[in-house]
């Protein structure tokens, strides 16, 4: 399968959500899978907002060979608009690692609500999730306006069989296991 882990930086940032990211990569291309990270700069969030204008980053991305697109939910701002174009012009699903919401760490009620209302419009432009926990799972769905109906750590926007989706079924499956693995191991430090 090919997959295109879209992130900020480089995956040898030092954070526990490039942590998870790593993890995943090496994961797939243990698996065979053609692995291909996307690479964008960082920048202030306003200029993030400003890139979802960007039409040569849509073209970029529209051109990729790609069976799925993993989003780092830290790309929010740059996608928030972006990806109800992306969704229009490509067939491969677009699936977001959430491994928190920056609207959970502002710390003016001003600014959190301003993030929230990013946060949700660009939760609702993807088509599934991978989780680091249920706490964020949970979070998501409270913000997204409730719960999804799916209980697995990787979960769809849509439970149907979609032809966006049905591509990407036994491959999620094989996340699904991967993130709850994940977890098991960095709590107990890869001994069980």
């Amino acid at each position: 399968m090919r997959v295109g882990p879209l992130i900020y930086g480089t995956l040898e940032t030092i954070s526990g959500g490039y942590l998870y990211d790593r993890k995943l990569v090496e994961y797939l291309r243990r698996q065979g899978d053609d692995v291909s990270i996307i690479s964008l700069p960082w920048r202030n969030y306003i200029r993030h907002l400003g890139d979802n204008l960007s039409l040569s980053l849509l073209h970029r991305l529209e051109q990729l060979p790609l069976d799925v697109l993993f989003q780092d939910e830290l790309n929010h701002p740059l996608f928030f608009l972006l990806n109800r174009l992306l969704r229009a012009r490509v067939g491969y699903p677009i699936v977001s690692i959430v491994h928190h919401l920056r609207s959970n760490e502002a710390p003016h009620a001003w600014q959190n609500r301003f993030y929230r209302w990013v946060e949700r419009r660009y939760l609702l432009t993807v088509d599934g999730f991978v989780f680091n926990s249920r706490t964020t799972r949970h979070a998501v769905e409270s913000l997204r306006g409730g719960e999804s109906g799916l209980r697995s750590w990787l979960m769809l926007r849509q439970p149907g069989a979609t032809p966006r989706l049905k591509a990407a079924r036994s491959f999620v499956l094989s996340i699904n296991w991967t993130f709850e693995k994940l977890q098991t191991d960095l709590k107990t430090g890869g001994s069980e």
